[in-house]
């Protein structure tokens, strides 16, 4: 994907913090703004998932943890409007925030930023406002 086709699907939703429904509603997006996406035949290249445990650091998506197991170790979720639940329901409304979620929406502060591994890339931390980003989503009740 080129910079200019991910700049007009607005790239990656907001909605989907954690792990859990962001790579579907990529998906839809690119197909959405008419582009098609393609898989080579298998004989040429192969896709596989390896066999891997969840990683620590990026949690399961919090709505699809509170409908999986009502764990409500992210308090600001228990305002969850009960249509919007599921990350199901998030992915059948895709279509609706395509113009207005996306990488320009996105809310963060730069925690730190600079040279790593001997100036061989440069790393940017940042905070992600999840909160206010959600409440402008209409994910969270007023």
């Amino acid at each position: 994907m080129s910079r200019t086709q991910f700049e007009r699907i607005r790239g990656f939703s907001n909605a989907f913090f954690g792990w859990g429904g962001e790579d579907d509603d990529l998906y839809k997006r690119v197909v959405h703004h008419g582009y098609r996406v393609f898989r080579y035949p298998n004989d040429i290249a192969r896709y596989t998932m390896l066999r891997h445990g969840h990683e620590t650091l990026n949690q399961p998506n919090p709505i699809r943890t509170f409908v999986r197991s009502n764990n409500f170790t992210h308090d600001h979720f228990i305002l969850l409007k009960p249509h919007q639940y599921s990350r199901h329901k998030l992915l059948q409304q895709s279509f609706k925030r395509f113009a207005h979620d996306g990488y320009p929406e996105t809310e963060y502060t730069v925690v730190s930023a600079g040279p790593i591994h001997d100036g061989l890339y440069y790393q940017i931390s940042v905070e992600l406002m999840e909160k206010n980003i959600l409440e402008k989503l209409n994910i969270t009740s007023q």
